[in-house]
């Protein structure tokens, strides 16, 4: 199918092997869909870079510690509604705030994904 839409072999493009109308629509779709997602996606970037931020706050004026709260982490899954193993990644990366100044700053201007900070973090 996809030889066709390139070869002219459809019914609905030129023999001559132009690109059919119906490809350059499709392509099109696929590109706006494609921005949108890298929008959305940098949005929640940015929203973990704003958990990082907050973390860091928390940890500072202790605001983790509680009844039945011993970490950072158990405060950012039950206050930032996360799982374990992304509070985990956000604790890491909030402890280590002041010397990865470049990876978070990425990470607030949602450039880098929480993944990507916390594979830095880990080194």
């Amino acid at each position: 199918m996809v030889t066709a839409m390139f070869t002219g072999s459809n019914t609905n493009s030129p023999r001559n092997g132009t690109i059919s109308e119906d490809v350059r629509e499709a392509s099109r779709l696929y590109n706006e869909a494609t921005e949108e997602f890298k929008g959305v996606a940098g949005v929640i970037n940015a929203g973990y870079g704003r958990l990082v931020d907050l973390a860091v706050v928390a940890m500072e004026e202790g605001h983790h510690i509680g009844p039945g709260l011993h970490t950072c982490s158990q405060y950012i899954a039950w206050k930032g509604g996360v799982s374990k193993a992304t509070a985990n990644r956000i604790a890491r990366l909030a402890r280590r705030v002041e010397e990865l100044p470049t990876c978070i700053g990425a990470l607030r201007a949602g450039e880098i994904s929480l993944d990507q900070a916390d594979v830095i973090a880990q080194i």
